[in-house]
């Protein structure tokens, strides 16, 4: 399992970030599915332990991100947003748009069979985070004065990742 996870101060309260890889490939049902699963189950297990026994108790906000590799069920998002502690509520999934797009894809490959697709995902304790805004950056997505503006090439993204970078700006409730 490709997890880590910290603690982070934001004035009085501290907020659990876990950054997640679940494993990749495979179809409903299939090994890979099934182990994605099991990760998933293991990563919540262990997030629910460590809230329970951290200063904050068991209202403190957590922040899970990361590529979940969404290719086959959806019973690994499942397991990561269900069983949490914060009361007992469902973490909520972002929708995170591409800029200048209106679609959720977080991977692109040209040179794969597959189309592109929404495998990267931020999730959060809807009662004690505010989402003020959440997208996908992809520098070809970006106008070219932007670009010289931030000092980035069009094609950067590609060269860097088949993966697409999801920002959210959160606030405390």
């Amino acid at each position: 399992l490709s997890a880590a996870a910290g603690w982070i101060s934001i004035g009085e309260r501290e907020v659990l970030f876990a950054a997640v890889d679940l494993q990749s490939q495979g179809w409903i049902g299939s090994a890979f599915d099934r182990l994605r699963t099991l990760q998933a189950e293991t990563l919540r297990d262990h997030i629910v332990r460590e809230v329970e026994f951290h200063d904050g108790g068991p209202m403190s906000p957590i922040v899970i991100g990361g590529d979940l590799n969404m290719v086959g069920s959806r019973v690994p998002l499942h397991a990561l947003t269900t069983g949490l502690p914060s009361a007992g509520e469902v973490l909520e999934t972002l929708r995170a748009e591409r800029l200048g797009e209106r679609t959720l894809s977080t991977w692109r490959n040209p040179g794969a069979p597959f189309a592109p697709g929404r495998l990267d995902f931020i999730l959060v304790s809807p009662s004690s985070l505010e989402t003020q805004n959440a997208f996908v950056f992809a520098t070809e997505d970006l106008a070219p004065g932007e670009l010289l503006r931030l000092d980035l090439e069009r094609g950067l993204s590609g060269e860097l990742s088949d993966h697409l970078i999801v920002v959210a700006d959160l606030r405390l409730r």
